[in-house]
């Protein structure tokens, strides 16, 4: 039996939607077991595209669970059943793991040559840090993960985007459970975590091979209802935050932040939560901020690198033998959804070569955690 690991792309709330219309309690609640669904998975995959039928899934399942199967995305009904989201499995990894390669040293090259540049622009961030960490949020992080991402989405290069039945708007997104595909899942620098409302925002940029000790995990846990050993104390001052729901704390928690900044002082357990998780020491920030006065240069680095990669990204992204040649394309899942995860590898194969020459800064490792490196943005007021 294979056994999977499933993934999210998008900032969502499903608190007070029922169960059902949660990926995370269908995935990961006590409706159904997960080898179980590991099982069924891995049926699905052996059998012929649609051949798999609603009924004997039902026979594996309840059909409420069955159903929220479907409802999340992850399997789609034309007959038989089909894969509804990319999934990537074992027999995919020798493809993947050199099929950029020669794209993403020539991405580097081409923003190495712009390097003086890049520097330069990074140095009137007025933060304290050099301009290799600032690159690393801004660059590795905010741009590649976010604007020039959005970009990619605007011109439909990608899918960024997919509203389900329940009103969430998330990508799914499936690994098979393999050493070989942990390298382009777990061990790429292409995980954003943010805790945000748009306006501030506490966040950390790195790899997924651990349990990252940051607010997005901690909320994600507390929205399962099974928050892990390492939040006991985290999740004890978070219940004194002002506020009844997830959303009202996380406000309540982003506002402390923001009084913070600005006045030297807040909430208590604003205060200690931001402590806890390493943002603030000595009530002062302890990682970079980055603020609406910044806006105006990360915009030249935006440009700068819309500049440098999107002709290449496109090139690399929309071709068709690339993605024709991953197994989930039987199932005729969305070729933009592919794209996606496709341009995470990419992008996270990227950001390793950027690390590696040293231009931008190095991670942290934390045993347990991985590599991530965590900053702050407040780019408006109320």
């Amino acid at each position: 039996m294979r056994a999977f690991d499933y993934f999210f792309y998008g900032d969502y709330l499903a608190e007070g939607l029922p169960a059902c219309d949660n990926p995370r309690a269908v995935l990961f609640g006590d409706g159904c077991d997960l080898d179980v669904k590991n099982r069924i998975l891995s049926d699905i995959i052996e059998c012929r595209p649609g051949s798999y039928s609603y009924d004997t899934l039902c026979q594996r399942i309840s059909e409420p669970a069955a159903r929220a199967l479907l409802r999340i995305g992850l399997l789609r009904q034309e007959g038989g059943l089909y894969l509804d989201t990319p999934v990537i499995i074992k027999e995919d990894a020798p493809y993947l793991q050199h099929c950029f390669s020669k794209a993403v040293l020539q991405m580097a090259d081409d923003l190495e040559q712009n390097k003086k540049e890049y520097v330069a622009l990074a140095k009137q961030i007025d933060n304290g840090y050099s301009p290799e960490v600032n690159l690393y949020h801004l660059l590795c992080g905010a741009i590649l993960d976010g604007s020039f991402f959005d970009c990619l989405s605007r011109q439909q290069v990608v899918a960024t985007s997919r509203l389900h039945p329940s009103g969430l708007d998330y990508l799914l997104i499936v690994y098979e459970r393999t050493l070989e595909l942990e390298r382009l899942s777990k061990r790429l620098l292409c995980s954003y975590n943010r805790c945000t409302d748009g306006r501030r925002a506490l966040q950390s940029f790195g790899d997924l091979e651990g349990e990252r000790f940051d607010v997005f995990r901690f909320i994600c846990q507390k929205e399962q209802g099974a928050v892990s050993s390492v939040f006991k104390e985290i999740d004890a001052v978070w219940e004194l935050l002002s506020g009844e729901s997830l959303a009202q704390k996380r406000e309540s928690l982003l506002q402390g932040l923001w009084q913070l900044v600005e006045t030297g002082s807040c909430e208590t357990a604003c205060y200690r939560l931001l402590s806890l998780f390493g943002y603030v020491k000595d009530n002062t920030l302890a990682v970079p901020l980055y603020q609406e006065k910044d806006k105006a240069v990360i915009e030249e680095l935006e440009r700068l690198t819309e500049d440098c990669l999107y002709e290449k990204m496109c090139m690399v992204l929309s071709n068709k033998s690339i993605l024709s040649g991953l197994f989930c394309q039987k199932h005729g899942i969305s070729r933009k959804e592919l794209a996606n995860e496709l341009y995470h590898i990419v992008f996270g194969q990227l950001n390793e070569e950027l690390v590696r020459r040293g231009f931008v800064a190095k991670p942290d490792y934390r045993e347990g955690e991985g590599r991530y490196l965590k900053s702050v943005e407040l780019m408006t007021k109320n």
